[in-house]
């Protein structure tokens, strides 16, 4: 379709310029909600006996201050599984990448063939310091 046949359909052109913008916003906001995959390779503990399709709780501890490769409360860090040994794992995880909010990140990772996918469940807050301590009495 030539430029010009495009400015002869404004409508067409405003669907086209709509559906940008929402997948634009998809993208940000779906991050935001934990509903894009992210891959990371962490430290999982894992025994022998955990097989292939079965899924366990983990837990992760998001960072407690940036460092040279991640932002403060980063959460894909190295998950908690079991008692087993830590291997070093390729992870896709479905959840928020930094939740500053949370001590510890509770994680459903299913063990697949060659890697792990964990799917978050929700996060322990982090108790809120007073800003101003109570007037002495």
């Amino acid at each position: 379709m030539a430029a010009n046949e495009w400015k002869e359909h404004p409508i067409r052109s405003a669907i086209c310029t709509l559906l940008s913008l929402l997948l634009i916003g998809w993208w940000f906001k779906g991050d935001d909600l934990g509903f894009n995959s992210h891959d990371a390779e962490v430290m999982v503990t894992a025994q022998q006996n955990w097989f292939v399709g079965e899924s366990k709780q983990c837990a992760s501890v998001p960072m407690p201050k940036a460092d040279d490769h991640h932002r403060f409360g980063y959460a894909l860090t190295d998950l908690q599984c079991d008692d087993g040994a830590p291997h070093l794992m390729k992870v896709t995880f479905w959840g928020r990448e930094e939740q500053p909010a949370y001590d510890l990140v509770m994680w459903k990772c299913r063990r697949d063939e060659k890697e792990f996918t964990c799917k978050e469940l929700s996060g322990v807050k982090k108790e809120r310091p007073l800003l101003d301590p109570p007037p002495p009495q």
